[in-house]
């Protein structure tokens, strides 16, 4: 499903609370099937971005086409109801949203609430669970006797369960140790490549962009900085200065080497294996 936002404002509002503007006149174009991190200085709209796509925030003014859908300031019950199941959204510290006495029970919950059939929501839930590595024999346990990752792997194949066509999900590996977080991205790389989910992740971590995504969503205040995929973000090393981003710790290291050798690598490096593989070429290795 294509993305498409077409000069879409939105105001923020919590109670008396009011932030105007917190996406302020967006055109973008996300292409189906691709995975794109979006970051940001706190407060630049990136949450708020990914609640236009799912429609829990409406646009103030413009619109945004999702496949077939579109979301603008006066769409219907019916239309946010059919897009949200098919935009899974998965909020930061998705296991704090468990509810149900089991996971079964939870992972259910929104094929039922989208009127699955009975054999659907069942079909619905052992397939999400086998999408996100969890053993049938979970089933009838509580969620909140599992660990974090399991947990937040539960919260996970709760999303899925609804069949989404496209993913967007806010700082997917918070809280979680390396292992855990590697575990998480890897699993949502793999519903994007093998299942083509159109995957949107909310991320502060440099490594994550460079190893995961095809594409980077740079905003500023509600505004769109850049719109790359992430060799040509990575290679515009004025643009990584003048909005203060760290590089990868591939690529840092490889500026390293570039500096103590005085040679110039003929790209840059997003992973070690292509470091090695540019260290061997320049018989530094």
């Amino acid at each position: 499903m294509q993305i498409k936002f077409d000069q879409v404002s939105a105001d923020y509002q919590l109670g008396p609370i009011r932030a105007k503007n917190i996406i302020d006149n967006v055109s973008l174009q996300i292409a189906p099937a691709t995975f794109t991190a979006v970051i940001g200085q706190t407060g630049a709209g990136k949450t708020s971005l990914l609640k236009l796509i799912n429609g829990i925030l409406r646009p103030s003014s413009g619109s945004i086409q999702v496949g077939e859908f579109t979301l603008d300031h006066s769409a219907n019950k019916a239309t946010l109801n059919q897009v949200r199941s098919r935009v899974g959204m998965v909020f930061q510290f998705p296991e704090n949203q468990l509810f149900a006495e089991t996971v079964e029970a939870d992972i259910a919950f929104g094929p039922k609430n989208f009127n699955f059939s009975a054999e659907e929501v069942d079909q619905s839930v052992y397939r999400s669970l086998e999408r996100v590595g969890l053993d049938q024999s979970l089933l009838k346990r509580s969620p909140f006797s599992l660990s974090g990752g399991q947990q937040r792997r539960v919260a996970l194949a709760g999303v899925l369960a609804t069949k989404p066509d496209i993913l967007v999900l806010d700082e997917p590996g918070a809280g979680l140790d390396a292992r855990g977080k590697q575990e998480i991205f890897a699993l949502i790389k793999k519903l994007n490549q093998q299942d083509r989910v159109t995957v949107l992740v909310v991320t502060h971590d440099m490594n994550d962009v460079a190893i995961y995504a095809d594409h980077v969503l740079l905003l500023d205040q509600g505004k769109v900085v850049t719109y790359q995929e992430t060799r040509a973000f990575f290679s515009d090393q004025d643009q990584l200065t003048e909005w203060n981003l760290e590089l990868p710790d591939t690529l840092h290291l490889q500026r390293q080497i570039e500096r103590r050798t005085g040679i110039n690598f003929k790209q840059i490096s997003l992973t070690q294996t292509e470091l090695i593989d540019q260290l061997i070429e320049e018989k530094l290795l």
